[in-house]
């Protein structure tokens, strides 16, 4: 009997933890969707098992395996027996995932062929023979996008990132001088058998692109490896397999971008204000299949005051917009204060119980928002609420022809998708209910306080979460509402004209980290007349200014970096300049010159990680309320000397604006008076007016104006 040969290329199984982006792995999902993938999962083992003895493969792939991505969100992208070799018209690719280029090949094993299917113990079987085949046929003919191959028995799934092939066999030369043998390519077993031995060589581990940093790949093929048949017992537990199974991981669409939208969020959100976005420009518009509704309301107003001009409804939605500010800053608030003073400490007041109609809250914009202390008249039970000195809550000129005091309080039927559940049942709500209700109980449905770092949580919360999961329920941890994600939100309503482009996140962050972390070694060589390379260099240079006598250096280096100038001459919802705001506070800190003590600050996916939890002080000496104080002043002293926009569209300019007021809220701190606190007013630190640093104009204009002046 001849010695069974012993595979030398190891396949290394990865979790789905350390495959998927963290981003992606901790993205929840809809319950609607995961039931819908399951069903469509046992529906699929069914059919196979019905039919894996007495049928071919090619019947398998063609009415089970291909029907099942369709049903899982392929529709239109699932291709059977596709590829042909025009050398070998037997040669194909079993199924494929395709938009205008295979992306995803895979290659089928009946259930009993065993010898022919890989596994950890059959690394070379001839079903990876035949993909790395296919895989450098797609690739030799130009194909880039190749995104996956996967290897499968129709129960057991092996899915591999198609950088392994890339580097194990495309980019071998022992496996192209093989490919590139006519005598040998027109036979495909001729290959196979060749590939069998090389791969079970030396010389084939010999031929490896080296990695940058590890030095050869070694042995191992790293892949996932999934089975189906799990879903068969206790599913929940398997709920990260539909992200496998899903066009954002197959088709790497997903991309760990802090700025991006939360789609749910902005669904129901432009439902309830009676909106709609159009799928290829991303213009916004009307819902015409809501009858009633805040948009129309607003136009019907104005057009009383205005009359049916052709500008009717950009008033309206600029109108919208100021109003939906006001309420998502208003949401803000109360959850800063929420966690300042511990969840059993201050109740919320944006709640359909507070505030019933809109007259009260328009009462809450201009008779308490807009009004110091001393100057608030009728209390109707928000006086205790803190006044920030913010020109959010001034009166705008459209708010002459229209007030919000004046609007109805209609009644609306939830979105179908809504996140609002009853509080008793848990289950999504059905019934029409009065237009606040719904939208304050919307906004209580999504966690606004991801933002603010770590957040206590009660008995209460912990109560209900164990009922939801012993319902078997997703539970919704991506629920979170930051300044980043209402950041976009917002220019996407404003891009109701033309549509709405930004750019994402991790390129926000990079530019800001680029750029800036080169201007403060400029600015920090000039001073000291130094010639430091890097940011930890010149921290160690500052040590030993400092050490040597230079009493001086840290109110020096401070003044010279509060002396950088950061313009965005097309602001937008002033993602760029928070990006800046946060990487400028680093640096302070870095230096030792933001007047934190016992922390460190640092930047973790865009956003500035402050270290320490602020609660409601007893004394002005407790340290954390001394960090919160100097981060504050630090975020002010930034925001007001370093950083601009401009922008062509006035509504950007508020959002803008809003965005920074948000940064600085964050880290607004209690007042004290004479050594004590208010106990009957949340008495916070102001903002500061930031008019003059985001200015409404056309910069285009103003550097063809300059080129012009420079030229002549």
């Amino acid at each position: 009997m001849a010695e069974k040969k012993q595979p030398t290329l190891i396949f290394e199984k990865e979790s789905l933890e350390e495959n998927l982006n963290p981003l992606y792995y901790k993205q929840s999902i809809e319950q609607e969707e995961f039931k819908a993938f399951k069903d469509s999962v046992l529906e699929y083992l069914t059919r196979i098992y019905n039919h894996k003895d007495t049928k071919a493969e090619t019947w398998l792939v063609s009415n089970a395996l291909l029907p099942f991505l369709e049903n899982v969100g392929f529709k239109g992208c699932v291709e059977a027996q596709c590829h042909q070799n025009k050398q070998n018209q037997n040669s194909t690719i079993d199924l494929a995932l395709a938009n205008e280029n295979v992306e995803v090949i895979f290659e089928a094993k009946k259930p009993d062929n065993r010898s022919e299917m890989f596994s950890a113990q059959n690394t070379t079987a001839k079903a990876m023979r035949e993909a790395i085949l296919y895989y450098i046929r797609e690739r030799e003919n130009g194909n880039v996008d190749l995104k996956f191959v996967i290897l499968t028995d129709f129960f057991n799934f092996y899915i591999f990132k198609a950088i392994e092939f890339e580097k194990l066999f495309y980019k071998n030369p022992c496996i192209k001088k093989i490919y590139n043998n006519k005598n040998i390519i027109f036979n495909n077993k001729d290959f196979y058998d060749e590939l069998e031995k090389l791969l079970h060589s030396e010389k084939f581990f010999s031929g490896i692109t080296p990695s940058d940093d590890k030095g050869l790949w070694g042995k191992f093929l790293y892949g996932l490896h999934i089975d189906l048949r799990l879903f068969e017992n206790d599913s929940k537990k398997h709920k990260n397999i539909f992200k496998v199974f899903h066009k954002n991981y197959l088709f790497a669409k997903y991309c760990p971008d802090s700025n991006r939208i939360n789609q749910r969020f902005f669904d129901e959100l432009l439902f309830i204000l009676g909106l709609k976005q159009d799928s290829k420009t991303n213009k916004i518009g009307i819902d015409t299949a809501q009858n009633i509704s805040l948009i129309r309301i607003i136009q019907a107003k104005l057009t009383e005051k205005l009359g049916d001009s052709t500008d009717i409804f950009d008033k309206s939605m600029e109108l919208l917009i100021i109003w939906l500010n006001r309420i998502l800053f208003l949401k803000l608030i109360e959850t800063n204060l929420i966690y300042f003073n511990d969840k059993n400490g201050f109740q919320p007041f944006l709640t359909k119980e507070k505030i019933k109609d809109f007259k009260t809250l328009e009462h809450l914009f201009f008779e308490v928002l807009a009004k110091d202390y001393a100057t608030r008249k009728e209390d109707k039970g928000f006086n205790y609420l803190p006044y920030l000195n913010s020109s959010l809550f001034l009166r705008k000129e459209l708010e002459s022809h229209s007030s919000i005091k004046d609007l109805d309080n209609f009644d609306i039927v939830p979105y179908r998708n809504t996140q609002v559940r009853d509080i008793n049942t848990h289950k999504k709500i059905t019934d029409k209910l009065p237009f606040l209700a719904y939208l304050f109980d919307f906004l209580n449905a999504f966690d606004f306080d991801k933002d603010f770092e770590k957040r206590v949580k009660t008995k209460q919360d912990k109560q209900t979460q164990q009922k939801t999961q012993e319902k078997d329920e997703i539970t919704d941890s991506d629920n979170a509402m930051d300044s980043r994600i209402l950041g976009l939100v917002f220019e996407e309503l404003n891009g109701f004209k033309e549509g709405s482009f930004y750019t994402p996140g991790f390129i926000t962050e990079h530019m800001c980290k680029k750029s800036l972390e080169k201007i403060v070694l400029e600015k920090f060589n000039k001073l000291f007349s130094a010639n430091v390379q890097d940011l930890e260099n010149a921290r160690e240079y500052l040590k030993l200014e400092l050490k040597s006598g230079n009493t001086q250096a840290r109110d020096k280096l401070k003044e010279a970096l509060l002396s950088i100038r950061v313009c965005d001459p097309s602001v937008g919802s002033g993602h760029f300049l928070a990006s800046a705001l946060n990487y400028l506070c680093y640096y302070f800190d870095y230096f030792t010159l933001s007047g934190l003590k016992d922390v460190s600050l640092k930047i973790e996916n865009d956003t500035l990680k402050q270290g320490f939890h602020y609660k409601r002080p007893k004394s002005e000496e407790e340290q954390n309320h001394k960090n919160q104080e100097a981060l504050f002043t630090l975020k002010r002293q930034i925001i007001e000397s370093c950083l601009f926009g401009v922008d062509i569209n006035p509504i950007s300019c508020k959002i803008a604006r809003l965005r920074l007021w948000i940064e600085l809220l964050k880290n607004s701190y209690y007042i004290f008076e004479n050594g004590k606190l208010d106990s009957n007013i949340h008495k916070l630190e102001t903002l500061p007016n930031i008019d003059i640093n985001i200015k409404c104009g056309n910069s285009l204009e103003a550097i063809i104006d300059a080129n012009i002046t420079l030229e002549n």
